[in-house]
């Protein structure tokens, strides 16, 4: 019996003092009373680890899920030897939603395009939704309205059933063309000249009246 409660005693030394228990939890309750900071110090740099990793993950993600920033941005124009300049909007070709076809920007060449980034889980985006419906029922038969949206299409199926969409739907898997066009809130709207320079851009939710100016300030 000696012999084995030795043993015992010897599996649950104190490596910092040498002491000998009987059990684990009796170890345990040693480190945590004489040995509290040796105890707790990977306890507690551990959960930072994890709060600053999930912290990071939540900053990441956030813009595209419904983060969106509320700063009108208006794209500003440049100058060179008189004529005013503005910049080109970047060449894609994404897929149809519900579809095998896909879309390319220059498929549309000579058409205004009104073209949205937006998330089916974004509140904004879905705020938005019936202003959009309303302007594409009101100007498409002269602008070409694009909704590009980011790969969550069990949602984006339940968004397209609530709403009568008229505009082309496009999924941008891999979101390269969010990238492409520096989206980082969403909804982001572009509205492009029939040349296809963007000639104004707004973040976040915006009233009909402002989104409909600029409209008609490129037909």
């Amino acid at each position: 019996m000696s012999r084995k409660f030795e043993k015992k005693k010897e599996d649950f030394r104190c490596r910092f003092c040498g002491k000998s228990f009987r059990s684990g939890e009796g170890l345990k309750m040693h480190l945590k009373n004489d040995h509290p900071g040796r105890y707790y110090s990977p306890r507690i740099i551990l959960a930072l680890v994890i709060i600053i990793a999930v912290v990071s993950f939540v900053f990441m993600i956030l813009p595209l899920s419904g983060g969106s920033v509320q700063t009108p941005t208006v794209t500003t124009p440049t100058v060179t030897s008189g004529k005013t300049t503005y910049k080109k909007a970047s060449e894609f070709t994404l897929p149809i939603y519900n579809s095998d076809k896909s879309v390319s920007l220059s498929d549309i060449a000579g058409k205004p395009v009104f073209l949205e980034f937006f998330s089916p889980t974004c509140p904004h985006c879905i705020n938005m939704m019936p202003v959009v419906e309303e302007l594409s029922k009101k100007y498409g038969d002269r602008v070409v309205f694009i909704l590009v949206s980011t790969p969550q299409e069990d949602k984006l199926v339940e968004l397209m059933e609530e709403h009568d969409v008229k505009a082309i739907v496009l999924i941008d898997k891999d979101l390269s063309v969010f990238n492409a066009y520096g989206v980082r809130g969403v909804p982001a709207f572009f509205i492009l000249d029939r040349s296809h320079n963007i000639l104004y851009m707004f973040e976040g939710e915006k009233p009909k009246t402002v989104l409909e100016n600029a409209i008609l300030n490129i037909l």
